[in-house]
C-alpha cells in the first residue's frame, strides 16, 4: 500500500508538503494539491484511519442506533445513509437492538471513547429522555428519526404518523366497516403512539367509539402481527377491518 513517503518520492515534494495537501492544510498551491492528489491516485494511497484520526480528531464514523435492522423499512435508510456518508468521506456504524440495554451501554461507551463523530437515533424510544439529554450535555452531535423532541436543540426528522392514521382509518370507515382493530407498534415509541392517536382521531370524526378490546400491541415484527391477529380473530371475531402499525405486521397478520 502505497505511503506519504512514496507520493512524495513520485511527485518531488517533501513529505510534509505532500502532508498537508492531502489533508488540506494551507500554504499549498492549487497546481501542487492537484499534482499531489493525482499522484496519490495512480499510486492508491489510501490515509490510514487511526493516523489520521490522531491528527484531525475526527474517526470519520458516524453511529446508527436502530431496534431491528431486519425491518424492511429500514433498508431504505440504511441505503441512504451509506450514500450519503460514502459521498462525504465518512463510514456508518451500525448497532442493532436498540431497545437492549446492554447494547445501548455499548454505544454509550463508543461515544464516551471518541470513536463516532455523531449519532442517528432511529425509533427512539420515549423513555429515554435521559439519554438524550446525556447527549446534549455531552456536546454529542445527534439527530433523531421518527421522534418529535420537545428540547429546541435536538434535531428531528420525522412524518406526520397521527395525519397518515387519521387517513388510512378513514379510508377503511368509508368503505363500510365500522369495528375496526389497530395492531399497535411498540407504545414505548413516539410512531406507535402517533399512529394510535390516529387511529382514535379517525373514529372521533366519524362518531364511532373507540373500543379498548380492538387494540393489541407487538414489537413492529411479523411475529407479533400473526400473534395479534390470533387473538382479535379469537376474541373479537365480529371486527371487519384491521389497521397495522406497519407493514411487517400486516405481512404477519
Amino acid at each position: 500500500m502505497a505511503t506519504i513517503k512514496d507520493i512524495a518520492r513520485n511527485t518531488g515534494f517533501s513529505v510534509s508538503v505532500v502532508s498537508r495537501a492531502l489533508n488540506n492544510k494551507y500554504g499549498v498551491k492549487d497546481e501542487t494539491r492537484s499534482l499531489i492528489a493525482n499522484a496519490a491516485k495512480e499510486l492508491k494511497y489510501y490515509p490510514h484511519a487511526a493516523a489520521r484520526s490522531l491528527v484531525t480528531r475526527k474517526t470519520e464514523t458516524i453511529g446508527v442506533m436502530m431496534a431491528d435492522l431486519s425491518e424492511p423499512y429500514y433498508s431504505q435508510l440504511i441505503k441512504g445513509m451509506e450514500y450519503s456518508a460514502s459521498k462525504n468521506g465518512y463510514m456508518i456504524l451500525f448497532s442493532n437492538s436498540y431497545e437492549s440495554l446492554e447494547q445501548r451501554n455499548v454505544v454509550q461507551k463508543l461515544i464516551e471513547s471518541g470513536r463516532v463523530d455523531g449519532l442517528i437515533i432511529i425509533g427512539s424510544n420515549i423513555k429515554e429522555k435521559n439519554f438524550v439529554l446525556h447527549l446534549l450535555e455531552r456536546e454529542i452531535q445527534f439527530v433523531l428519526i421518527e421522534r418529535n423532541f420537545s428540547d429546541p436543540r435536538v434535531n428531528c426528522i420525522w412524518v406526520d404518523n397521527v395525519e397518515g392514521a387519521f387517513q388510512a382509518v378513514t379510508y377503511l370507515i368509508e368503505k363500510g366497516h365500522r369495528r375496526i382493530a389497530h395492531i399497535s407498534g411498540n407504545l414505548d415509541f413516539q410512531v406507535a403512539l402517533d399512529r394510535l392517536e390516529g387511529y382514535k382521531k379517525a373514529l372521533q370524526t366519524a362518531g364511532l367509539p373507540f373500543i379498548e378490546e380492538l387494540i393489541t400491541t407487538g414489537k413492529f415484527i411479523w411475529q407479533d402481527g400473526y400473534l395479534a391477529m390470533k387473538e382479535l380473530l379469537r376474541y373479537q371475531p365480529t371486527c371487519t377491518a384491521v389497521f397495522a402499525s406497519n407493514d411487517t405486521m400486516a405481512y404477519g397478520a
